[in-house]
């Protein structure tokens, strides 16, 4: 097997690469978040920190590193998913007990709850991709007036809400699998890992919920 097979195809191969993406969509999430929050500080902030950003001269190259990098990640996924399952028939056929690591519901849920973070991916970026986004006074895109306007539909921001609370679950578990793939593994701070993973999961769930519940409730 050439340097290149083991790197891609091997199976620890593929779980580096799951780690390596999985960290980097953590980093930008963890940005997102942070952008996201503006929000509560007032038009003038979140408007401007849109604009900045509008202008970033790369901003386009970015994008396409991003998805780049997301599809690699659910390509990976899926190739791993059935690999698991391959593996563990063979062993079931073969012994008629699973061997191997601790198995817990939450990793065997991985695939699907990434499912339903893609759909949600695919209409939450369509929605704010696609919308018009209204002038304010001072002649600028107001991206802020934009949240109101999309999450004062009831329907759409209860399915947001839905969808960043499976992400912050998938985040619970994924980071801190990223990270073993990655080899961060000590019995001493492996723990630790595991309650910054589940933090991280209810920050990241509860942060992006924020602002739909804000504009249903004082829309109310």
């Amino acid at each position: 097997m050439s340097w290149l097979s083991r790197v891609f195809l091997s199976s620890i191969g593929k779980k580096f690469w799951m780690g390596v993406t999985g960290v980097l969509l953590c980093l930008f999430i963890a940005f997102h978040l942070t952008a996201n929050l503006l929000f509560f500080l007032g038009p003038e902030t979140y408007n401007g920190f849109s604009a900045a950003l509008e202008k970033v001269p790369a901003l386009t190259l970015l994008e396409v590193g991003l998805f780049a990098i997301f599809g690699f990640h659910i390509l990976l996924a899926v190739v791993l998913y059935f690999d698991n399952r391959g593996a563990r028939a063979g062993a079931y056929a073969k012994y008629g007990t699973k061997r191997g690591g601790v198995s817990t519901t939450v990793s065997k849920t991985m695939i699907f709850s990434g499912i339903i973070v893609l759909v949600y991916l695919v209409i939450h970026v369509r929605r704010f991709a696609f919308s018009e986004v209204p002038i304010g006074r001072d002649g600028h895109p107001d991206f802020h007036s934009l949240n109101f306007t999309l999450f004062a539909s009831a329907p759409y921001s209860l399915w947001y809400v839905f969808g960043v609370a499976v992400l912050g679950f998938h985040i619970s578990h994924g980071f801190q699998s990223a990270l073993r793939s990655l080899g961060v593994n000590h019995p001493v701070y492996t723990p630790v890992i595991e309650w910054i993973s589940i933090l991280a999961g209810i920050v990241v769930g509860v942060g992006f919920a924020s602002i739909p519940l804000y504009v249903l409730i004082k829309g109310a």
